[in-house]
């Protein structure tokens, strides 16, 4: 049986700063911002896609 994870939550002083980091690291965009925190995802495809 395969195994996809497909949200992570990472608890960050400076959510932008991070999501920037891993956006530039896995070419990914910012899909949303909500209470404080960025959802980042690939290009166009957003969450269990």
């Amino acid at each position: 049986m395969a195994c996809r994870i497909s949200e992570l939550v990472i608890d960050s002083r400076d959510p932008e700063r991070l999501a920037a980091f891993w956006c530039d690291v896995l070419g990914y965009v910012v899909l949303d911002r909500a209470g404080g925190g960025a959802e980042i995802g690939p290009v166009r495809e957003g969450f269990g896609s």
